[in-house]
């Protein structure tokens, strides 16, 4: 889908700083589609990006645009290439191009709300799998994020 004008894009402009600009809706090339994006989880390497400006050797040269939990309609990557993730910008943006074979269409009685909560309740099952977590266990959850959620 060629989508023509401009869309509204949240952008991190310095540490602690956010604001909006407007972008064109990017154009998809022949191996992406156009994804309308409905909902973004905002994640813990969100936050750390905002308030401190690096992870580690990934560091943020701004305007630069964060989010990588995304939920829409119409991401996994073998090179290990993530939204939000410089120099990758993020989306936090209305419409995003991405490659249509790592699209998946949601089934029927899965809205994309809970699409974009997806990759964060994989990230808590996969933690609570890793510490020994079973049913019927008292745990403590600390973190209000998607992921603690």
């Amino acid at each position: 889908m060629i989508m023509k004008g401009k869309m509204k894009v949240a952008v991190m402009e310095g540490i602690g700083k956010m604001g909006f600009t407007e972008r064109p809706i990017p154009t998809p090339k022949d191996d992406e589609v156009l994804v309308k994006l409905e909902y973004v989880g905002i994640c813990g390497s969100d936050l750390h990006y905002y308030e401190h400006g690096r992870i580690g050797d990934y560091i943020v040269e701004p305007p630069f645009v964060l989010g990588h939990e995304p939920g829409g309609t119409d991401n996994l990557c073998p090179d290990v290439i993530f939204f939000a993730t410089p120099p990758v910008d993020g989306v936090f943006q209305e419409y995003v191009a991405h490659e249509a074979g790592l699209c998946f269409k949601l089934p029927d009685n899965v809205d994309t709300m809970e699409g974009a909560l997806i990759e964060p309740l994989a990230v808590g099952f996969h933690a609570a799998k890793q510490g020994g977590a079973a049913m019927g266990q008292t745990a403590v959850v600390t973190g209000s994020g998607c992921i603690g959620l």
